[in-house]
Formats: C-alpha cells, sequence, structure tokens
C-alpha cells in the first residue's frame, strides 16, 4: 500500500563514503525523485555508519536545512498544519 499525499517533501539522504548502506541511500534518492519529490544523495568523505559518522555529516544536514527552511524577509512562517490534508490537526 502506497500513501498519497499533497505535501511536497525533501530529503536530504547523506551518507558516509565507507558505510555499507550507502548504497540504500542512493536507491532512496531514486525512488523519491521518481515520485516527483526532492532528493539529494551527498556522499560525506571517509565517513561510516557510526556516531562519528553522523558527527561528520552534521554541517551538511544544517546547511541543507538552512537553505530549505527559510522565510522571505517581512514574510510570516505557514502554520505547523498548514500542509494539505492536515488542516485542523494542531
Amino acid at each position: 500500500m502506497t500513501a498519497r499525499h499533497q505535501l511536497h517533501q525533501i530529503a536530504h539522504l547523506l551518507a558516509g563514503s565507507r558505510d555499507p548502506t550507502r548504497g540504500e541511500a542512493d536507491r532512496l534518492a531514486r525512488m523519491l525523485t521518481a515520485r516527483g519529490q526532492e532528493a539529494l544523495d551527498a556522499i560525506v568523505p571517509d565517513a561510516s555508519h557510526t556516531w562519528r559518522g553522523a558527527r561528520a555529516e552534521l554541517p551538511y544536514a544544517l546547511a541543507f536545512a538552512s537553505q530549505h527552511l527559510t522565510v522571505r524577509r517581512g514574510a510570516r512562517p505557514p502554520p505547523a498544519n498548514a500542509g494539505a490534508g492536515l488542516a485542523g490537526l494542531a
């Protein structure tokens, strides 16, 4: 069963260059892109699937979030429940 919704999703899939699950991040990015969602698949040099690897990936994740979670100067961000199908859930 596949859930259908109108929300635009943006995914930043980080994987270390030494991460054994690297292929899964790439595959998921391709699947999301094929469904019309924005997905960025990035490799973090010399990181693996560990907490140290996660710490190395954090600056990349924060830069990505900063680019996508911004509001124009003077504008107000939409309410948290503004997405399609979420009205009245707050």
